[in-house]
């Protein structure tokens, strides 16, 4: 992970708890009722969406590894949107990057393709809003 994508994935946890800072920061916090992402999350990281993942980081925590537990949260962010990169093709618009990637952590590949169709299509790009990231998105 370079500097930038770890720049990018710290934000991305600090935007999903504002409290987060670092690895002496982090915590188990608990979803609200309605959440449908589970009962405890860690900057985002839900039990019942990812539990094994969840509950390592958890262990790491209890065990006072914190921060193994923040370069786990971390990679996490990364592997999860590592295919912005991909549909950019390269690190050349960082900031482009970064609000995909945020999007995709938050709302998945399907909604962040929308999303990047749209904008494309506001500059004239004809692409059909599928969410599929193809060639043409590309």
């Amino acid at each position: 992970m370079n500097t930038i994508e770890r720049k990018m994935a710290a934000a991305i946890l600090r935007f999903e708890d504002s409290r987060v800072t670092g690895p002496y920061s982090l915590r188990v916090s608990r979803l609200p009722a309605a959440d449908k992402g589970g009962k405890w999350e860690i900057c985002g990281i839900c039990d019942g969406i990812e539990p094994a993942v969840f509950n390592r980081l958890k262990a790491l925590l209890d065990s006072g590894r914190r921060e193994e537990a923040w370069e786990g949260c971390l990679q996490y962010v990364l592997d999860n949107t590592a295919a912005v990169r991909s549909w950019l093709g390269s690190d050349a618009f960082p900031a482009t990057e970064f609000m995909l990637r945020d999007h995709y952590f938050n709302s998945g590949s399907r909604n962040t393709g929308k999303i990047l169709q749209r904008a494309l299509n506001i500059h004239g790009a004809g692409l059909t809003v599928d969410g599929i990231v193809g060639p043409k998105t590309r």
